[in-house]
């Protein structure tokens, strides 16, 4: 078996039951919940579930998490973080003009209305930077070894 395949954000596997090297068995389908992905971003920002609540927005293909500070103040330079309801991948994101809008042919995190639209921008971008169950499954191991 050729293992030498190089796996791309359209094929890249990955999650606690990937099981084998990314490229090889396909993309990674999992059922994400909302409570996952609240427990991921109460984590990632450090705050409490219903703070974290506030940050999400549902999207057709998972969730769009507003990076922003809680205070009403705005910060140059992070965009939202993109996260996959099929895989619980998740993708940060910029607040530049070419990573909002699109450049050269490429989708913008702006516009991606559909899933077909996210897969698309999916196939552009690199590697994701995370996987929500993943991050929230060492969270949780962390919290137990504090006992």
């Amino acid at each position: 078996m050729d293992t030498s395949k190089s796996g791309t954000s359209s094929d890249y596997k990955s999650g606690p039951d990937s099981g084998g090297d990314p490229g090889l068995d396909g993309p990674r389908m999992v059922a994400l919940s909302q409570v996952d992905v609240i427990r991921f971003v109460a984590e990632y920002f450090g705050e409490d579930a219903p703070t974290a609540l506030q940050r999400l927005r549902p999207r057709r293909y998972g969730w769009e998490v507003d990076t922003q500070p809680m205070n009403g103040e705005l910060l140059l330079g992070p965009g939202p973080v993109i996260i996959d309801r099929k895989s619980g991948d998740y993708w940060e994101t910029s607040s530049s003009p070419s990573d909002i809008f699109g450049d050269a042919g490429m989708l913008g995190w702006s516009e991606l209305k559909t899933r077909d639209l996210f897969e698309r921008w999916k196939d552009e971008r690199r590697a994701p930077d995370g996987n929500v169950l993943e991050e929230t499954s060492a969270a949780e191991l962390l919290d137990r070894s504090d006992e």
